[in-house]
């Protein structure tokens, strides 16, 4: 029938309070920046260049946009807000870019 799916492929729990910055890392994924990186695959009988793209942590400019269009115009509630989305993207990138 297949292997089962690993644990870490599941989302963890979120608390009432994280919902709303758990929903914003995913809406600001999509527009994250992206560049280009390459490695050198000397498999085969030749060397071959593979270019793949690497995503980038969102912008702080995408993330307060955000916040000021969903209502969150206090400092203290915004860091809050930015830090749990930025916390999001760091764990995201760190399994992104370890495949």
């Amino acid at each position: 029938m297949g292997e089962p799916i690993p644990d870490d492929c599941f989302a963890p729990p979120i608390p009432d309070d994280g919902a709303l910055a758990y929903e914003a890392f995913w809406r600001l994924c999509g527009g994250r920046p992206v560049t280009l990186r390459s490695k050198v695959n000397c498999d085969g009988l030749a060397p071959v260049a593979i270019i793949y793209p690497w995503p980038l942590a969102i912008p702080w400019m995408a993330i307060s946009v955000y916040a000021e269009r969903y209502g969150i115009t206090e400092i203290d509630e915004f860091e809050l807000f930015a830090d749990l989305v930025r916390s999001c993207d760091e764990a995201y990138l760190a399994k992104v870019r370890d495949r």
